[in-house]
């Protein structure tokens, strides 16, 4: 099973708190026991 967390930021460098919305994840996934992975994708552009 897979979920994806799409985070918006408002600064080039930003720390974002993401302990709510993967507890979240977790919490309706009814999982007994398991492995929580993460994997950060950091997309940009320049103008």
């Amino acid at each position: 099973m897979a979920e994806v967390l799409h985070v918006s930021t408002t600064a080039r460098k930003q720390v974002v708190d993401l302990t709510e919305q993967v507890e979240a994840v977790i919490r309706n996934a009814k999982m007994q026991e398991g492995l929580c992975a993460r994997s950060i994708v950091a997309l940009g552009c320049s103008r």
